[in-house]
């Protein structure tokens, strides 16, 4: 990895960390000063991915992708969800840890298959693989015409 491009993913880390103490910052104000609502809910939240407001019992939360995520631009219009069991308890998955669906937030890994690089890699091991096939034809022809090799 080159030295600028080290430094950019640095920059990249720095200011996501800058965003993310940011949106955890507003979170614990909004969870110091909202007024507590009424009846049985699901308390609010930080999880460290996502601010959660007071959810009523048996209800779904949707909250829009946190604000920080460095590809923000291509998911701010996606929502992250957590369930509110009718216990007034966040739901948890089966690995006992609570349950959120981030998956609109998520970033698509879009591989680019057909780029310069991997043509100029396919070439070369092609190239390769045909300069050894015929050094072995070369070697069997000459092995079966009975000349000697130089």
């Amino acid at each position: 990895m080159s030295l600028q491009c080290a430094m950019a993913s640095g920059k990249v880390l720095e200011e996501t960390y800058l965003k993310w103490v940011q949106y955890k910052d507003d979170c614990v104000r909004m969870i110091e000063n909202e007024p507590l609502p009424q009846g049985l809910f699901c308390n609010r939240t930080f999880d460290r991915y996502a601010c959660w407001p007071d959810t009523p019992a048996g209800s779904m939360v949707n909250i829009s992708c946190p604000f920080y995520l460095p590809w923000y631009d291509k998911v701010s219009q996606g929502a992250v969800r957590r369930l509110c069991g009718s216990d007034g308890l966040w739901e948890r998955g089966d690995n006992g840890q609570v349950w959120r669906d981030m998956t609109q937030c998520e970033e698509e890994e879009v591989t680019k298959l057909h780029c310069t690089r991997n043509y100029i890699h396919a070439n070369l091991f092609l190239s390769l693989i045909l300069r050894a096939v015929s050094v072995i034809i070369k070697d069997t022809m000459l092995d079966a015409t009975g000349e000697e090799k130089s």
